[in-house]
């Protein structure tokens, strides 16, 4: 499976050897649309993979396109995500795609009063869990790090 082919060899992030290989990934060879996760995710990485398509100032306010890093990072942690989700035990739902005034890939996801952030760069990933208003007491954020998206996973779908 494509995901662990790259996981595998990605640790958590690229060396440099590694990210002229994932600059030029191409996430759709070898694919097929039948079965498990491919079928799940393959819209959301053609989402992901359409992102290359963005230009510096595609927002109008002078953001800067999103880093082919950061889109080939995003499409092998959405892969990991969903693999993670399902082994969860709550079904995997499709990311909302955008990018971020830096260049990262930004993934959302809702579920009642829970709102799950991920930005993805060329060389970090982080996250911001949403349940309220208040910016001191219904906000968390941090270092998304292997392993610990299933908890946010969990987190989210409570």
């Amino acid at each position: 499976m494509i995901a662990t082919a790259i996981l595998d060899r990605i640790s958590v992030f690229p060396t440099a050897n590694q990210q002229t290989r994932l600059a030029s990934f191409n996430p759709y060879n070898g694919l097929s649309r039948a079965g498990g996760i491919d079928v799940v995710t393959f819209a959301d990485r053609e989402r992901i993979d359409s992102l290359r398509s963005w230009g510096d100032n595609w927002d109008g306010f002078g953001s800067k396109a999103p880093e082919h890093l950061a889109i080939a990072n995003a499409i092998a942690k959405l892969i990991e995500f969903a693999q993670l989700a399902e082994s969860s035990g709550y079904v995997w739902r499709s990311p909302r795609v955008s990018a971020s005034e830096c260049g990262e890939v930004v993934l959302e996801w809702w579920h009642r009063e829970h709102k799950l952030t991920v930005y993805i760069g060329s060389n970090h990933a982080e996250y911001i869990k949403v349940w309220g208003a208040d910016v001191v007491d219904s906000m968390e954020d941090g270092a998304l790090v292997r392993g610990n998206f299933l908890g946010l996973w969990r987190w989210l779908n409570a």
